[in-house]
């Protein structure tokens, strides 16, 4: 099983440059597939919508894989009115 990285509960503009720079190491050091828990996060918002698109962005420009797993109904909900259900990754349950 791979090691998971955990998000804090919430994420915003003035924390994302350091949780992107924390998620781009922790896909690089997790070889061709990074799991990211979103559980902990529960305040839905923008910025949390941006941060994973960095990092989706990121995985596929490094030729990795990334799964966002136990999302917040909030934030599949989030993710689903802005268009973006079909490109991120987001997963039911534990991967």
């Amino acid at each position: 099983m791979s090691r998971l990285f955990e998000l804090p509960a919430s994420v915003s503009f003035d924390s994302l440059a350091d949780l992107r720079a924390q998620g781009e190491a922790f896909v690089d050091s997790e070889g061709d597939r990074a799991v990211f828990d979103l559980s902990g996060l529960y305040e839905c918002n923008s910025a949390a919508v941006a941060l994973l698109m960095a990092w989706f962005r990121y995985a596929n420009a490094h030729d990795k894989t990334i799964v966002y797993t136990r999302p917040a109904t909030d934030l599949v909900n989030l993710v689903r009115v802005t268009g973006l259900d079909e490109i991120l990754p987001l997963a039911d349950g534990h991967e």
